[in-house]
């Protein structure tokens, strides 16, 4: 395999490896990131200890759009090294979510892949045992980690927030992707046929923990606010990232991200975040 220190150039991007090829049952990790390496870095540390360290032979494959500036390579290499003993990243010229997607899941090759985005904070110890077991349900596609709280499995459609995939469908997905949208909203909406394929059998559900709590914290909300960037669509649904008044006191100490690591803020937080939920929960059908 190549060496860090040897870079492939492929096309227009700099793709660099290092490590070896994972078994089918082991675990690729398909991440896609912007220039934000001190995000990133919280999140494979999070994700890392809490949830992926389980897979020794683990391969991250993590594409990083030049968004809102170009990025350090060289920071990007050794965070990633860092986590993972085994990986590929590539480097795009020109940032691009959809192809961010197509690139990272059609490099896979395991029986299930993680999809990450670089964004996310994992709050609570998920157990191997427990993923695996569910996934043995019913020939399942995804098997989503929750963002608020569950009381029961449930069958609530596509999401690219952090999850584990079929790995097969996920390649076979990747091809028909089409780089000018969004790939979320395809998957949901123009291409059904995939979705639908072996009469329904497969099935997108939601990890039940054990406490019924949230286990992952969107970060990139708060990165936006703090760091004075806004993040928009047009209608042909491309992302444009401009700059506005941030919160220059905050801007070089992420209080949240740092927090996190420690574990009974994190419970705090994943309570919090239940308790909000239930509230909001009523109200709406209390409204209805």
């Amino acid at each position: 395999m190549q060496d860090i220190d040897n870079p492939i150039f492929k096309s227009d991007h700099n793709i660099y490896i290092w490590g070896k090829l994972p078994k089918c049952d082991d675990l690729d990790v398909c991440v896609v990131s912007i220039n934000r390496p001190d995000l990133l870095e919280v999140t494979l540390e999070s994700f890392s200890r809490n949830l992926l360290s389980q897979w020794p032979n683990k391969r991250l494959i993590i594409n990083v759009d030049p968004v809102p500036t170009s990025p350090d390579s060289e920071k990007f290499l050794s965070i990633c090294k860092k986590y993972f003993n085994n990986g590929i990243i590539r480097f795009s010229k020109k940032g691009n979510f959809s192809n961010a997607v197509k690139w990272s899941w059609s490099n896979s090759c395991t029986n299930y892949i993680f999809n990450l985005e670089d964004d996310w904070i994992c709050l609570a110890n998920i157990k191997k045992n427990d993923v695996e077991n569910t996934l043995k349900v019913n020939n399942l596609i995804q098997i989503k980690l929750p963002k608020r709280h569950q009381f029961k499995v449930l069958n609530s459609g596509f999401s690219l927030n952090p999850c584990f995939i079929n790995g097969d469908w996920a390649r076979k997905t990747s091809a028909l992707l089409d780089s000018n949208y969004d790939p979320e909203k395809q998957i949901r909406h123009l291409i059904p046929d995939v979705i639908l394929s072996a009469q329904n059998a497969y099935k997108f559900h939601q990890f039940v923990s054990k406490s019924k709590l949230p286990v992952i914290y969107d970060t990139g909300t708060y990165w936006k606010k703090i760091k004075g960037i806004q993040k928009t669509m047009d209608v042909d649904h491309q992302v444009s990232w401009n700059s506005r008044k941030g919160f220059k006191y905050l801007n070089e100490c992420n209080y949240i991200l740092i927090l996190s690591k420690f574990k009974y803020f994190s419970l705090v937080l994943r309570i919090s975040l239940g308790v909000v939920q239930l509230f909001l929960d009523k109200y709406r059908s209390l409204k209805s």
